[in-house]
């Protein structure tokens, strides 16, 4: 492709696509070569929610009923998250293998995941017609049954299973830990030579004494702060000089607090370790840490009587303090040689490591494309799920979409962790919407860079897809909530490596366009433990990190709103057993908050998605699986928003009402659950055709009459 501008700039000029003007306008090029229609109707937009496999296999049966009534070559843009990537990712490799004469397209006799045979002799006949050309119809069998038959991505057989997941967070925390506890040890080490941590009483520890000098600083301060309180309020001096003193003394009194909770921690070492059994206190205290961290990712607001955050917060606490302890006493007993060889062996281990490749991601990354991304003549041939990629791995995006391709534009959602960004907006939300496309990479807050130039054009499919779905990372939730957002939390989840998400050469500083810079364990890996927020500031840091684009917008809506799509079809399979819709309502709020548009969806609506009010054979059902709504935006176009949700809802079919009557949970079993079944793979893929194929009979004419 050609890249146009290397680089683009947020524009705060831009009332319509929110300073992507000039992105949009490049990928309309795309799409009004493949559709010239686009131009008078408006772009059509679908979005595949989060929600791991489960939403992979549900927003399958959407594609499979989409592409069969002829709706699926209407839509412009394919807007995926997460759970949602895996299938949409997988449909944009194969549309992009398949291309040409006698290839995959998505029309109903062409489209890749079709059932064959199937009844329906018409269709099947075209099939066997165009089995001359390279796509054959054995072929588009084989493609849903390997899907079907390997969805236990993680474990897939073949030499890798349950202890190579093992191995893989293993290496990656042994590696980490290595490197960040060496550095304890080394920080101790002197401490101990010059006495200041030395065992004994707390009273003639020196470290326990400047902890109490910082209390009683801040004891002083707040005498001399009360003696001086009528002239702070401005009594004695002016306003403003009265008010930068209270800040003073605001900012001041909070740093000396933090400075004596530091020091009484550190200086608490010695005692607790002469106390409490050398190794055992540490082990002790890290296995409380790890009870209570398993505790706290039960995933509820309140466990037991006390909140999520009190569960998290003593979970970081105990096992930070065991990992001191384990420090402090290796220290003590290692003799200097080993500690010194150990300084160096840290020094090369943290700098030549690639943080990218040594955690979770890769492996993640590789299980997801051997699955979701194979080579279509391996997959005819039965190969394993670990010997059926190879090309994907190394196909870059910009390459993707091929000129003639019959594909829907991708868009990509991510989220940027930006917690130490200087607007407020970013650092409140922990981030922002980052795009991975074939055409520009980038956000609001970084800019938009060429994809070809992104990374030195490193960037693949199977990358960003695993990028969009790394929920486990630090500083990043839900939405831009939960127990990982906490300070603490994420520093611990560094320290051991435990991530999804990936690193990136920040668009906004990086001009090199050259080769991808390294990120280690030295940097930016020790910013990220030794500071509160880490690196984390679009303006300053060369490196950003990115992670799943649920930490944002986890439906996919908000990148297609920012494109002024005329028509949405939104595809919500994220887990929701109390049908709280908390996706949505983080998508609304954002689209109504950043770009000023309104979704007219009121809760008596979204009542009818709820489970309770009709049952069949015993089953609670909904009255339906989706809704139609208006989208009104700033300058008074409207457009029509269908939201489908993974719902069980009346008049499914007998094999559904049986598997959920043995699976009470379907359809929001959790999403920690990745290892699914055949039935559980069919169960969910039937539920999404089904709930799809309602939708399209009560709203035929949704193309033509949008608001009908």
């Amino acid at each position: 492709m050609e890249c146009g501008q290397t680089y683009i700039p947020y524009d705060p000029e831009d009332k319509i696509h929110f300073g992507a003007f000039e992105v949009v306008a490049r990928e309309k090029e795309h799409i009004l070569r493949r559709r010239p229609q686009a131009a008078e109707e408006g772009v059509n937009g679908l979005a595949l929610s989060g929600g791991g496999i489960r939403s992979a296999c549900f927003s399958l049966g959407v594609l499979q009923a989409l592409a069969h009534n002829g709706w699926l070559k209407r839509i412009d843009y394919l807007s995926t998250v997460s759970g949602g990537g895996y299938i949409g990712s997988s449909l944009t490799w194969m549309l992009y293998q398949g291309q040409g004469a006698g290839g995959f397209g998505v029309d109903p006799d062409n489209f890749p995941f079709r059932t064959y045979p199937m009844s329906g002799a018409p269709l099947n006949a075209r099939l066997e017609a165009r089995g001359k050309g390279r796509i054959t119809p054995v072929r588009h069998g084989k493609l849903l049954r390997y899907l079907r038959q390997r969805a236990r991505y993680l474990t897939p057989g073949d030499g890798i299973g349950a202890f190579s997941l093992a191995a893989v967070i293993l290496r990656g925390v042994l590696l980490s830990t290595f490197v960040y506890l060496s550095g304890l040890v080394l920080l101790f080490y002197p401490a101990l030579q010059g006495g200041l941590l030395q065992p004994g009483p707390p009273w003639v520890n020196p470290v326990l004494t400047a902890a109490g000098g910082f209390l009683g600083l801040f004891v002083l301060a707040s005498l001399a702060y009360g003696c001086a309180s009528h002239r702070l309020a401005g009594g004695g001096m002016g306003q403003g000089r009265a008010y930068r003193w209270r800040q003073g003394f605001e900012r001041g009194g909070g740093w000396l607090l933090q400075g004596a909770l530091a020091l009484s921690v550190v200086g608490a070492i010695p005692w607790l370790h002469a106390h409490g059994g050398q190794w055992a206190s540490g082990l002790a205290s890290s296995a409380v840490g790890l009870a209570s961290a398993l505790t706290a990712f039960r995933g509820r607001e309140v466990v037991g009587r006390l909140p999520l955050g009190f569960w998290v917060g003593l979970a970081s606490l105990a096992l930070g303090l065991g990992l001191l302890l384990l420090a402090y006493h290796m220290a003590l007993v290692a003799p200097p040689l080993a500690l010194a060889l150990t300084a160096v062996l840290a020094l090369v281990v943290g700098g030549r490591v690639n943080i990218n490749y040594v955690s979770l991601h890769r492996y993640y990354r590789d299980r997801l494309m051997e699955l979701f991304m194979p080579d279509l003549d391996k997959v005819e041939r039965d190969c394993p799920a670990t010997r059926a990629a190879g090309e994907a791995d190394k196909t870059p995006l910009s390459k993707i979409l091929v000129p003639g391709a019959d594909t829907p534009y991708h868009l990509i959602n991510t989220h940027v962790i930006l917690t130490d960004s200087e607007n407020p907006k970013f650092r409140a939300r922990g981030g922002d919407s980052f795009l991975l496309s074939p055409y520009y990479c980038g956000s609001n807050a970084t800019g938009w860079v060429c994809t070809e130039k992104f990374m030195g054009d490193r960037m693949t499919l199977p990358t960003a897809m695993a990028i969009s779905g790394a929920a486990v990372n630090p500083h990043a939730g839900a939405g831009g909530e939960g127990p990982t957002r906490q300070r603490l939390l994420s520093q611990l989840m560094t320290f051991l490596n435990l991530r999804l998400g990936y690193w990136i050469p920040n668009p906004r500083t990086d001009r090199r366009q050259g080769d991808e810079a390294m990120p280690n364990f030295i940097s930016p890996g020790l910013w990220e433990v030794c500071t509160p927020r880490g690196m984390a500031n679009e303006a300053r840091s060369p490196l950003l990190q990115l992670s799943d684009g649920g930490h944002f917008d986890n439906m996919g809506l908000y990148e297609l709103v920012r494109r002024r799509c005329r028509r949405i079809i939104l595809c919500d399979a994220e887990a929701d057993p109390d049908f709280r819709f908390t996706g949505l309502a983080n998508a609304l709020e954002k689209i109504r908050t950043d770009f000023g548009v309104l979704v007219d969806l009121d809760c008596r609506d979204l009542e009818h998605l709820v489970p309770r009010e009709v049952e069949e054979g015993g089953i609670p059902c909904a009255k339906t699986g989706f809704l139609c709504a208006r989208i009104i935006y700033p300058d008074d176009t409207q457009g029509c928003l269908i939201y489908l949700k993974s719902t069980f809802f009346a008049g499914l079919s007998a094999d559904l009402c049986s598997y959920k009557k043995t699976h009470r949970q379907f359809p929001d079993q959790p999403t920690s659950d990745q290892f699914f079944d055949e039935k559980q793979f069919e169960a969910y893929r039937e539920l999404g055709f089904q709930t799809a194929w309602a939708m399209m009979q009560q709203v035929p004419d949704f193309f033509d009459h949008p608001m009908s």
